[in-house]
């Protein structure tokens, strides 16, 4: 499906393909193929924790490299004029965030803390596979320590 918007084509065929596609590729990585709706909240989830560990700026360098329908998802319920990074120097304070954005299913989603980090860990890999090498050092370059570690090494 082909809609023309300023001129410009918008094949919103492809925009679906490639969020289902990345969405599939968490929800392998979850070790569970065929639960779509987990992966997909489990993506939201540490979409909004990275809204709040990362600059504006760098929010806006990560999400020009998403396809468009992740990009939707990576700003539902931000306001960047409000954003202050968060501080929190540990993994477990990025869980906690995790958690917390994901209320509803939380105990379902990410479990116990090994859990919690190996979904974590599911969407980071993924997400380092669509973005460039230097996105990627970028953001390591904006995490704390134990945070930087954990995301380079997922």
């Amino acid at each position: 499906m082909l809609f023309l918007l300023g001129g410009k084509g918008m094949n919103f065929e492809a925009y679906i393909d490639s969020t289902r596609i990345f969405i599939s590729d968490v929800a392998s990585e979850l070790g569970t193929p065929q639960d779509i709706d987990r992966a997909f909240r489990v993506t939201r989830a540490v979409f909004a924790a990275l809204r709040e560990r990362l600059t504006k700026e760098e929010s806006f360098d990560l999400i020009s490299q998403l396809p468009f329908l992740l990009k939707a998802l990576y700003i539902d319920g931000w306001n960047p004029s409000r954003q202050k990074v968060a501080e929190g120097r540990h993994i477990s304070d990025f869980v906690a965030t995790v958690r917390q954005a994901d209320m509803r299913s939380m105990s379902k989603d990410f479990g116990n803390d090994h859990s919690a980090q190996t979904s974590i860990e599911a969407v980071f890999r993924v997400l380092k596979q669509k973005i460039s090498n230097g996105e990627v050092a970028h953001i390591a370059g904006g995490f704390p320590k134990e945070l930087k570690s954990f995301w380079l090494n997922a």
